[in-house]
């Protein structure tokens, strides 16, 4: 498993333990698209009300940064209720990782087909 550095902070909010354990499990679904040989993730988490003065309640703001492999993610969410915007950005970041990855694994087959190809006609 991927190995993690987490960073979380919050502003114009008080974090509590619930929400702490939230983007903990959270985090913990990165590990299954992160690969494993990936020797230090740094992921700065920062959650917290927007403004203290809209008329249909508090407006959540959830964003997740991760460095990783010379890469740099990012993702943010805005929605009425904070778990649900750590869902989206969460959601999100592996949407961005998963791209990423596949990009590679599709880009290493395209080599390897071409290799395949030159070989069967230095023949």
């Amino acid at each position: 498993m991927a190995n993690f550095k987490t960073n979380i902070k919050a502003t114009n909010y008080e974090l509590t333990n619930d929400i702490r354990n939230y983007i903990d499990h959270q985090i913990s679904k990165f590990g299954k698209v992160l690969p494993h040989n990936t020797e230090e993730i740094i992921l700065d988490v920062e959650v917290g009300k927007e403004t203290e003065h809209h008329i249909h309640g508090p407006i959540y703001r959830a964003e997740f940064n991760m460095k990783y492999k010379n890469q740099f993610k990012r993702a943010t969410a805005t929605k009425n209720n904070l778990k649900e915007a750590i869902d989206l950005a969460a959601d999100d970041l592996i949407r961005q990782v998963r791209t990423n990855k596949e990009k590679t694994t599709d880009m290493v087959r395209r080599g390897a087909a071409k290799v395949k190809k030159w070989m069967r006609l230095g023949k």
